[in-house]
């Protein structure tokens, strides 16, 4: 009997002093939101194994993106590549870790806009996925409303 009390409250120790330390992933991790500012540079387009999970909208986005052909060094630049990526990106409908708006201008994270109208015309929202992103065999990607 005291065997077995002395085993469980050891295993609870050593899980709590597991999780203190970051030996074993906390519940509170899966909460954590991406830093969008970060994400900038070379981009590849993948349909396994991302780094991060995006979802294309037209409103409300988390980061506002920009195609480039050359010098994706700001937040929310980013250069469609084949290989040696900094990052690589999975479309998704359902479940992303953030959302993008593919924008022909201004990129980067989004800021709040509580109340506010844009003061941008329709113009600057396209309707379809910029080039890069449809050369890469993702025609079918569709914009959310």
């Amino acid at each position: 009997m005291t065997s077995r009390i002395f085993l469980t409250l050891s295993i609870v120790i050593i899980a709590f002093l597991a999780i203190s330390t970051g030996l074993l992933p906390s519940l509170a991790a899966a909460d954590k939101k991406v830093d969008v500012s970060k994400i900038h540079g070379r981009i590849q387009l993948v349909t396994s194994f991302p780094d991060y999970k995006v979802k294309v909208v037209t409103s409300f986005p988390d980061l506002r993106v920009q195609t480039v052909e050359n010098f994706p060094d700001r937040p929310g630049r980013w250069q469609i590549v084949d290989s040696f990526p900094d990052f690589k990106i999975q479309l998704v409908d359902s479940f992303p870790d953030f959302t993008v708006q593919f924008a022909s201008g201004f990129p980067g994270p989004a800021r709040s806009r509580q109340g506010m109208l844009p003061k941008w015309g329709a113009q600057t929202f396209p309707s379809t996925l910029p080039a890069p992103v449809q050369n890469r065999g993702l025609k079918n990607a569709v914009l959310e409303d």
